[in-house]
């Protein structure tokens, strides 16, 4: 549950997304397979879920020689596309809770970033 993760109010309450966790090889093995060279990344450091499933991504990229072209974290607050629109990276991996990429879809959406370019 995504209200356990609040370490303020829940402190000894823990959980791990096992299946999100394994397919992290999976994602970097899909880097590989399709050649990609520039992917673009939005976490929730909030959440500490997220942000650990952010991390092992990262760890599992380390020898990989693929461009973070954007990487950026992403609250309610702060929804960074404004950047990401001109990067032009095609490939993103979000490591975020349901209603924050809910948020960034939409946004995305109303930017008018579903052109080919972005897709």
């Amino acid at each position: 549950s995504y209200a356990l993760s609040n370490r303020t109010l829940y402190p000894y309450s823990f959980g791990m997304n096992t299946p999100t966790f394994f397919s992290v090889g999976a994602f970097a093995a899909l880097i590989d397979h399709n050649g990609w060279s520039r992917i673009g990344v939005f976490y929730d450091p909030s959440l500490p879920v997220y942000y650990d499933i952010y991390r092992t991504f990262l760890n599992a990229m380390e020898n990989k020689t693929v461009e973070f072209a954007f990487t950026s974290y992403v609250s309610l607050d702060y929804l960074p596309l404004a950047r990401l629109k001109y990067t032009y990276v095609r490939i993103i991996f979000s490591f975020l809770a349901r209603e924050l990429q809910e948020k960034v879809l939409c946004l995305a959406y109303h930017m008018n970033m579903t052109y080919p370019r972005y897709q």
